[in-house]
């Protein structure tokens, strides 16, 4: 089984209050970045973004929003209409790579980065 594709960046925002450790069920991990935990016990919403330049690209520039409109077969209603807004991503532009993570993390305690699946064997310290 494969996992996900790999990502330059990751961005994860963790809300305590979302775990039930009692049935396994712990938001704490997402591509790359495990363990993470909010620097309280109050249960307050911890944000991370990190991205990592061992991948030799940059983020691409958002495109501007597309909306269309559809119908699908309903159940209660024999015709649903829908909006739909969406976004694409080019691909993205190249760049240097560097053995370097850029973090911005706002009330997070702990986290654990795999440096195999970051491209990265830098070993980050926060400030």
């Amino acid at each position: 089984m494969n996992g996900p594709t790999p990502t330059p960046g990751v961005t994860y925002v963790r809300n305590p209050l979302m775990d039930d450790a009692r049935f396994g069920l712990v938001g704490d991990r997402s591509y790359w970045l495990s363990g993470i935990n909010t620097r309280g016990t109050d249960g307050s919403l911890g944000t991370i973004d990190v991205f990592s330049k061992g991948f030799g690209v940059t983020d691409p520039t958002a495109q501007a929003q597309k909306t269309t409109v559809g119908t699908t077969d309903g159940t209660v209603c024999p015709v649903n209409p829908y909006l739909r807004e969406y976004r694409h991503l080019p691909a993205p532009p190249s760049a240097t790579k560097a053995n370097e993570l850029v973090i911005d993390a706002k009330n997070i305690g702990a986290v654990t980065i795999d440096p195999k699946q970051a491209r990265s064997t830098e070993r980050p310290s926060c400030g």
